[in-house]
């Protein structure tokens, strides 16, 4: 059954409502239309992992499709300490 268009009740943590805004909020500039098309893809994957064989055949996270999103999901943990300017970046 698809939800389509249909308003939704939930109840959703400050932070959860900061995220749906973000994603409905038209882009402005390149850089802002970038992140959003980087964090639903991250949805996406949280969603559903990008690994091919689903489920994952091994222990979750150690196929090497998962590991190497792993690694992705890891440097982009690191980029956000950096561009907060937090130490151990």
């Amino acid at each position: 059954m698809s939800q389509g268009n249909q308003p939704v009740v939930a109840m959703l943590s400050p932070a959860e409502m900061e995220l749906i805004r973000l994603l409905r909020e038209p882009s402005t500039s390149p850089v802002r239309a970038r992140v959003k098309t980087v964090v639903e893809g991250l949805l996406m994957a949280a969603k559903e992992p990008f690994c091919p064989e689903k489920p994952c055949p091994q222990a979750p996270g150690e196929c090497e499709r998962c590991s190497q999103t792993m690694r992705v999901l890891e440097g982009l943990e690191a980029m956000e300490m950096q561009i907060k300017g937090l130490p151990g970046a």
